[in-house]
């Protein structure tokens, strides 16, 4: 059964979710290959930091094995620098940290600087 509830104050569905991530394939830029976190967000990391967004405000845990599942489909690969990019953005855009709070489990938590 596919999950059609819609995030809360964003209005997208997860199906809307997985459409959206399948439509935008990850490029390798210079800006992520050279460690470089200040340069241009990729699409991946614009569409992670608008999913962390939804999963805080629906109040649901948030885990690495949901990440690839619903915006990072085809390169898992970079999984761990496009998290660390999407970290510094929510940082620099809401003063917000991204923290993992069960390192066995993979849980992450959002929490205020």
């Amino acid at each position: 059964m596919e999950r059609t509830r819609s995030f809360q104050g964003v209005g997208i569905s997860h199906k809307a979710f997985n459409e959206k991530a399948k439509r935008t394939p990850y490029s390798s830029s210079p800006d992520t290959q050279g460690g470089n976190l200040m340069g241009k967000p990729t699409p991946e990391t614009m569409l992670l930091v608008q999913f962390l967004l939804c999963k805080y405000n629906m109040r649901e845990p948030i885990t690495k094995y949901d990440m690839p599942k619903y915006v990072i489909k085809k390169d898992k690969v970079h999984l761990h620098e496009i998290l660390k990019k999407a970290s510094e953005l929510m940082v620099l855009a809401f003063g917000v940290d991204v923290k993992e709070a069960d390192p066995t489990r993979h849980y992450y938590v959002l929490s205020a600087n």
